[in-house]
């Protein structure tokens, strides 16, 4: 165990680092964007190859891929566009 903690190679792999992942980390602002613009969370999926639900989980911070300060950014943005 302290070799794997050591080489950083505990615990799944997430995110990217996930053999069967098919979103990048640079893929994330696009998707915030795409989805500020009001497009479906089936259109984003479909254009990244997802299936809506991943996109929906980044979206609500139910996934690892957003930080606290790009959750809340994108929280905002979307109350502003509400406005």
């Amino acid at each position: 165990m302290a070799d794997a903690v050591r080489h950083g190679t505990h615990g799944a792999p997430f995110g990217e680092r996930h053999g069967a992942a098919k979103l990048k980390q640079a893929d994330i602002p696009e998707i915030l964007r795409m989805r500020r613009e009001g497009m479906s969370l089936r259109a984003i999926g479909r254009k990244f190859g997802v299936a809506h639900p991943a996109i929906g989980r980044i979206l609500d911070g139910r996934s690892r891929w957003l930080t606290d300060s790009e959750r809340q950014a994108f929280a905002d943005s979307m109350l502003e566009a509400m406005r």
